[in-house]
């Protein structure tokens, strides 16, 4: 009897400290922007700039920036609570992910970042992202006709505040991605990619169903690679394989995202899926280098 009463009270106790972790965890969430310490507004539009007054977000600094970068790649639900904090209607909400793809815009962290016309502001600079066209328009807030285009694979940020350390690259254009797509009641998409934007740049592996058919497992499995930042006597930095997998709707892993562009990679990804109503199964490997 002594022993179920201590085995009773064990339970409780840990019962009681789950849910405070939860709540812990709650509180996180509604408070994911001050919480964490970044510095960042909403921008009211200007017309020398936007064509539709769609508000964009202004980072106080170069570090609010590369912050808020990190900490949205730390967990692919902070993109939604992210968006929440700030009442932003950013391109991921504003627009479907075959719609950005078409685009240019691969990465849900950059589209989180990005208003629906692809501005942001960071510091005194105001970037308009055109992919596309490989443009990045900056803006000088303290002078609007004060203008300097940069293409996508281009540090911008480096470039407009000095960073001694950048390189010049003769940069060979390519799309930089890897994709293929199974038929398995639903379409899977499968990707790795290369995102870049001037003031974005990622190494992005991603899975996702078009349709949240539990009885269909995915998986991505990224195998080990390397990259290089597109700055002077830069290492070169090896990643480590990363896996993922299970019955929800996508999966996704960064091995790299920053403000830095890179000069080197290598990035390999396999792709399954396991239909459990017809045993149907499917893979292929990607890979993407520089």
């Amino acid at each position: 009897m002594k022993k179920n009463k201590i085995t009773q009270i064990v339970l409780i106790i840990t019962l009681i400290i789950t849910l405070s972790a939860c709540n812990d965890d709650i509180t996180d969430v509604k408070n994911l922007v001050n919480g964490n310490g970044l510095n960042i507004n909403l921008h009211n539009s200007n017309d020398t700039i936007s064509q539709t007054n769609a508000p964009w977000l202004d980072f106080n600094s170069i570090v609010d920036y590369e912050n808020t970068i990190n900490l949205l790649n730390q967990n692919e639900n902070y993109l939604t609570d992210f968006e929440t904090d700030l009442q932003f209607n950013s391109m991921r909400l504003a627009m479907s992910e075959y719609d950005r793809e078409e685009i240019g815009i691969e990465d849900d962290i950059l589209a989180t970042l990005l208003n629906p016309e692809g501005i942001v502001q960071i510091g005194r600079y105001i970037f308009k992202v055109d992919v596309l066209r490989n443009l990045v328009i900056a803006y000088d807030e303290l002078d609007l006709k004060d203008t300097l285009h940069f293409g996508i694979d281009d540090n911008a940020i480096d470039i407009l505040y000095g960073t001694p350390t950048l390189e010049t690259l003769n940069m060979r254009r390519s799309n930089y991605k890897a994709y293929y797509d199974f038929n398995a009641e639903t379409t899977i998409y499968c990707k790795t990619v290369y995102q870049r934007a001037a003031i974005y740049f990622s190494l992005l592996v991603k899975i996702n169903k078009e349709y949240a058919i539990r009885a269909i497992e995915i998986t991505y499995s990224m195998y080990a690679g390397t990259y290089t930042k597109n700055r002077n006597n830069a290492p070169r930095v090896n990643f480590n394989a990363h896996t993922n997998g299970g019955i929800k709707k996508s999966y996704s892993y960064r091995p790299y995202a920053s403000i830095v562009g890179l000069k080197q990679f290598y990035l390999s990804s396999g792709f399954y899926y396991t239909n459990w109503n017809n045993l149907e199964q499917g893979n292929v490997i990607l890979a993407i280098q520089k």
